[in-house]
């Protein structure tokens, strides 16, 4: 009997560990969407194709999406190669690779250290899960 209750409350917990994770993962998406709107706004990009186009989901496979037009990913980059094999250095805006690589930073310490039975708690009271 052991080995059945053992496998119920291992279920139960990965029910709570998939929750945690989503909740981590669309709280740091909401955290960085915001963040990099700030930056755009302050550097001057009035294009509403960047802020519109942008867009984070959490699927169900508890990994992050995030869609982005391709032009905001070549606003990051400090020099240009051109077909000739010419490289030109030009103004480098850091709001892609720099905020995103600081939110999988943060997401691994969050994931690392948070989920305390004080956050199982919470999570079974928001989701009405009884163990």
């Amino acid at each position: 009997m052991d080995l059945l209750n053992k496998r119920d409350t291992t279920q139960d917990n990965d029910v709570l560990e998939k929750r945690f994770i989503g909740h981590i993962l669309k709280e740091e998406a909401e955290e960085l969407d915001n963040y990099q709107q700030s930056l755009m706004s302050s550097r001057g990009f009035t294009t509403s194709s960047l802020y519109n186009n942008r867009g984070f989901q959490v699927l169900e496979d508890h990994k992050l999406q995030y869609t982005h037009p391709q032009v905001l990913r070549f606003i990051d980059m400090k020099t240009r190669s051109s077909k000739s094999g010419q490289t030109t250095k030009k103004i480098a805006h850091p709001v892609h690779n720099k905020p995103i690589y600081g939110m999988i930073n943060n997401v691994l310490r969050r994931l690392q250290f948070e989920y305390t039975d004080k956050m199982k708690k919470m999570l079974l009271n928001d989701y009405n899960l009884h163990i």
